[in-house]
C-alpha cells in the first residue's frame, strides 16, 4: 500500500481529506471482516503560492455530501457506485457517516463534495486530466481496509467553479434540476417581539431522517426551497433553533407552507434562563461554565495539558496505536481533544488524591472530577424539572447533548440523534466525540460520548472505574463500568 500524504488546493488553501478506518470489527475469524470506513475532511491555513487562485464563493460549508465509487482492487464494482454519503461538521472539521467494507483491497475511482441541490462544487481529478496536474495523488486511488486498524488515506480535490467536467477528466457533472415549494420564514423574541437569526433545519416526519438546513437572518425575507422531488414526505419537521433559546418544532404539510411566499411564517422563540460563567485551567484554556440545578458543570471538555500544580501530563501521539495498553495509568492521549485515561482524570501521582472526598483530580482550582453520586444529582436535577423530552422525565439526554448534526442519526423521537437540534436546551452540550479503546482504537466518534467520574469499584485493585455515557440511539445519560486504561473525556463540577 502506497504511503498517501496528499496537499488539496482549494482557492489558494490546503485541504486535506482524510479516510479513517475505525476499529468495529464484527468478526474474529482469519476471513474477511466488516469496517467501518469514515471520510474526514479539514481546513489548514497554509498556501501554495504557484496555484493562488481567487477565492471561491463556495465554501466548505455549502457542501452537503460526498458522491462517490469505490470499486474492488480488480475493477469489479462493490455497493458504493455514485453512493451519497452524508457529511458533517465537528469542531470546525468535516466528517462523513461511516460506511462499511470488507477487509481487503480498494480503489476510489470518483470523489465529489456536492451542496443541496446536487451540484458538484470540488472533485478529485482523474489522472490525465487537466487539472490532475495540481494534485499529487490523482484519481482512481487505491487503499486498503486492515482488520482492527486505523489507517489514514488522503484525498486531493479541487474547487470545480469556472472549470469544465472534462478538465477533471469526467463527461459531466451530477447536476439535478431543482422542483420545491418556496416559502418566507421569520423568527421573533417572544418577549421584546424583535427580530432575531436563528436555524432551520428540515426532517422527514416520518422517517425523522434529516433533510437540509438553512441560516435565517433576523429580517422578514427568509426563502426556504423544499424539494418536492426528494423523498421527503408531505409533512416535514421544521426545527428553529437559536443558541440560548428553547428550540421549536413544527410539523406543516407542503400545501399549508405555500401561504408564506409572501408574508413569512412567523415563530416565536422563549430564552433559555440558566446562568453561564467561565473557568480558565493552568493552560490558561477557557471553558464555558453553566448552572444546572445547584450545580455548575464545565460546558465544554477539559483540555489541559497540566494539573493545576502545574505538573505535565504524560501525553501519547493521537495516531500512536502501539504501546496504549502498556501506558501508565496517569497518560493522556490528545491533548488537543482532551481524552484522559482514569488515572490522569484522578491525579493519581497526588498523594493527597484518595484522602479527599472531592477529587480534584485533573481539574483546575476550585473545581473537581465529578463523582458518580453528583453525575445522579444531575439526572435527578433534569429528570424532576421537566428537561425530559416531550414529557418523558428519563428522556433527559437530549437536554445534555449538544444541538448539531454532529450525533449520527436515530428514527426513534426521544433519542439523543433523532431531531438533534432540539437538543441542548440547558447549555451543557455534551459532543459525540468517542473513546479511545484499551487497544489504542479511536470508537464511538459520532455515536456516543464518555465521560470519567471519580468514582472506583468497591474493589480498588479492579481495573474499572465508573464513567457516565450519551449515545445517539439512546434516551438516558448512562453509567457505564469500564476499564482505567480507556482514554475519556473530562467535565468538571464547582467546589
Amino acid at each position: 500500500m502506497k504511503n498517501l500524504k496528499h496537499l488539496l488546493i482549494l482557492a489558494g488553501l490546503t485541504l486535506a481529506s482524510t479516510v479513517l478506518f475505525t476499529t468495529c470489527t464484527k468478526d474474529k475469524d482469519t476471513e474477511a471482516t466488516d469496517q467501518e470506513v469514515s471520510f474526514a475532511v479539514k481546513l489548514s491555513t497554509s498556501k501554495s503560492s504557484s496555484l493562488l487562485k481567487s477565492v471561491s464563493a463556495r465554501t466548505l460549508n455549502d457542501v452537503k455530501k460526498i458522491i462517490l465509487t469505490i470499486q474492488n482492487a480488480d475493477g469489479t464494482p462493490t455497493s458504493y457506485n455514485q453512493a451519497d454519503v452524508k457529511i458533517f461538521q465537528m469542531n470546525g472539521e468535516f466528517f462523513s457517516q461511516r460506511i462499511t467494507l470488507k477487509t481487503g483491497n480498494y480503489k476510489v475511482t470518483q470523489f465529489m463534495l456536492a451542496d443541496s441541490a446536487g451540484n458538484t462544487i470540488y472533485a478529485t481529478p482523474l489522472s490525465g486530466s487537466q487539472e490532475a496536474q495540481f494534485v499529487a495523488y490523482p484519481l482512481p486511488l487505491e487503499f486498503e481496509v486492515m482488520k482492527d486498524m486505523s489507517t489514514p488515506v488522503y484525498l486531493d480535490v479541487i474547487n470545480t467553479e469556472n472549470k469544465r467536467p472534462a478538465d477533471f477528466g469526467f463527461v459531466g457533472f451530477p447536476i439535478f434540476e431543482r422542483k420545491g415549494i418556496y416559502f418566507n420564514m421569520s423568527v421573533m423574541d417572544i418577549e421584546s417581539g424583535d427580530l432575531l437569526p436563528a436555524k432551520l433545519s428540515i426532517y422527514d416526519n416520518s422517517t425523522f431522517g434529516f433533510y437540509n438546513e438553512y441560516k435565517l437572518n433576523g429580517t422578514t425575507n427568509n426563502l426556504v426551497i423544499i424539494d418536492t422531488s426528494s423523498s421527503l414526505c408531505n409533512l416535514p419537521c421544521l426545527i428553529i433553533s437559536k443558541e440560548g433559546y428553547l428550540p421549536t418544532k413544527q410539523i406543516i404539510s407542503h400545501k399549508d407552507l405555500q401561504q408564506y411566499k409572501e408574508t413569512p411564517l412567523l415563530v416565536e422563540l422563549k430564552k433559555v434562563t440558566y446562568e453561564s460563567g467561565s473557568v480558565k485551567d493552568f493552560d490558561k484554556n477557557e471553558y464555558k461554565t453553566v448552572k444546572i440545578g445547584n450545580q455548575w458543570w464545565m460546558a465544554e471538555n477539559l483540555a489541559s495539558t497540566h494539573f493545576a500544580d502545574g505538573t505535565e501530563i504524560p501525553v501519547i501521539d493521537r495516531y500512536d496505536l502501539f504501546g496504549w495498553d502498556e501506558l501508565p495509568l496517569n497518560a493522556v492521549a490528545l491533548t488537543d481533544k482532551g481524552y484522559y485515561t482514569w488515572g490522569a482524570a484522578m491525579h493519581l501521582n497526588n498523594a493527597n488524591t484518595t484522602k479527599k472526598a472531592k477529587v480534584q483530580g485533573v481539574c483546575p482550582t476550585g473545581w473537581h472530577l465529578p463523582s458518580e453520586a453528583e453525575w445522579k444529582q444531575l439526572v435527578s436535577y433534569l429528570s424532576a424539572n421537566g428537561y425530559g423530552y416531550e414529557g418523558d422525565a428519563s428522556a433527559i439526554g437530549k437536554a445534555i447533548a449538544i444541538d448539531s448534526r454532529e450525533w449520527s442519526e436515530s428514527n426513534e423521537q426521544g433519542h439523543v440523534g433523532c431531531l438533534s437540534t432540539m437538543n441542548n436546551i440547558t447549555g451543557f452540550s455534551g459532543i459525540p466525540l468517542g473513546q479511545r479503546g484499551t487497544s489504542g482504537n479511536w470508537e464511538d466518534f459520532y455515536f456516543a460520548a464518555h465521560w470519567w467520574t471519580s468514582t472506583e469499584t468497591s474493589d480498588h485493585n479492579s481495573p474499572n472505574a465508573w464513567g457516565r455515557q450519551l449515545s445517539f440511539n439512546d434516551k438516558k445519560l448512562k453509567s457505564t463500568l469500564v476499564e482505567k486504561n480507556n482514554g475519556h473525556n473530562v467535565r468538571c463540577v464547582k467546589d
